[in-house]
This record gives structure tokens, C-alpha cells and sequence, in this order.
């Protein structure tokens, strides 16, 4: 498996830096509320968030059908490490993302599947949100 990592916004460069921004603009898209319509293309079918008790069909999550729960950070958030382990192939990878509040530096942490589909297409398989 190969790794990337990225601490407090510096790129070690371990690793392909494409597939990096490729891969985080998924996460970075849904946690700032992007478009919804394009974030239903980043997510497979059948994919599940689960947030403690929580576990709920992702794609309703992202595009707003489900109003108990949401995974858009407001501006008080922001990144401050990732780490990305894709295996052989580049196929597949996982990202373990933590946010914090700017001011409180209260942390969240974000543990993400990605997988490439049959037509080559990165999609989020599965999503785990700290509370």
C-alpha cells in the first residue's frame, strides 16, 4: 500500500500528489456543502455514513433528503491532518481526515472508503464521523 499524508496543510511527498487532491476534493466538496446534485456522482450506491448510533444512507445525507443529520462543517472548521493509504493498484484508499474548531480546537475525525468503480471512477463507499 502506498500513503500519503498531509499535516496541517504541508504535502509530504510520499505519494502521487494528483490522486491526493483528487481524492480529498470529494470530502472537501461534502464538508463544505458543495453542489448537491454533483456530490450524488462522488457517492457509490449503498454507501453508509455512521456517526455513533447513526447509520444512514450517505447519499441522502449529502443531498439534503435526510434533515436529521449533516455532514457540512461551518466556517469555524477546518482541516488540520489527513492521512491516505491507497493500495497497489491505486484502486482503492483510505482517508482518515481530522477537522477542528478554529477557535476551541475541538476535533473531529472523518474515516473515509474510496474505490474506483468499473469505469474508473472514484466514488465514497463508506463514511465514519466522530461525534
Amino acid at each position: 500500500m502506498s500513503s500519503i499524508g498531509v499535516c496541517s496543510g504541508q504535502v509530504k511527498k510520499s505519494g502521487d500528489d494528483e490522486l491526493l487532491e483528487t481524492l480529498l476534493s470529494f470530502p472537501k466538496r461534502i464538508l463544505a456543502g458543495g453542489d448537491a446534485n454533483r456530490n450524488d456522482t462522488l457517492i457509490a450506491h449503498g454507501a453508509r455514513l455512521v456517526s455513533g448510533s447513526l447509520n444512514v444512507d450517505l447519499q441522502e445525507v449529502v443531498s439534503g433528503k435526510n434533515a436529521s443529520f449533516s455532514l457540512v462543517e461551518d466556517t469555524s472548521w477546518q482541516g488540520v491532518e489527513i492521512r491516505l493509504k491507497t493500495n497497489d493498484n491505486d484502486d482503492s484508499a483510505y482517508m482518515v481526515l481530522t477537522t477542528a474548531k478554529r477557535v476551541t480546537n475541538e476535533r473531529r475525525h472523518h474515516t473515509i472508503v474510496l474505490m474506483k468503480d468499473k469505469a474508473g471512477v472514484w466514488r465514497v463507499e463508506n463514511w465514519n464521523r466522530s461525534q
